[in-house]
């Protein structure tokens, strides 16, 4: 049973039993709706319960996403590798010869 302030559709909020629609997690991630789709189409993002026709995102879910998500900062990130050319071969024969001075 609904508490008597909240309203009967719950459209954007949390149920009483701790599930949210699809409003309610994006609002929650500050994503959009079309991302979470895209994220389940995916199969990425916080888990989610289909129930008949409708998703529902689990509040525990959607902590749980957050805390495991990767984030900036935590590490040095190398930089990307460039392609080297390979420096021209020495020929062990070759001789350098330099002037002398008062010759």
């Amino acid at each position: 049973m609904l508490a008597p302030s909240e309203p009967a559709n719950n459209q954007g909020r949390p149920y009483q039993i701790g599930l949210g629609d699809e409003r309610y997690a994006a609002s929650y991630l500050a994503v959009s709706v079309e991302t979470l789709r895209t994220w389940r189409k995916k199969d990425r993002g916080p888990r989610y319960r289909r129930i008949g026709r409708c998703i529902r995102y689990s509040i525990a879910d959607l902590l749980a996403f957050v805390e495991t998500a990767p984030s900036g900062g935590g590490r040095a990130v190398s930089p990307p590798k460039t392609k080297r050319s390979n420096p021209p071969a020495v020929s062990s024969d070759v001789q350098i010869t330099y002037p002398v001075e008062g010759a």
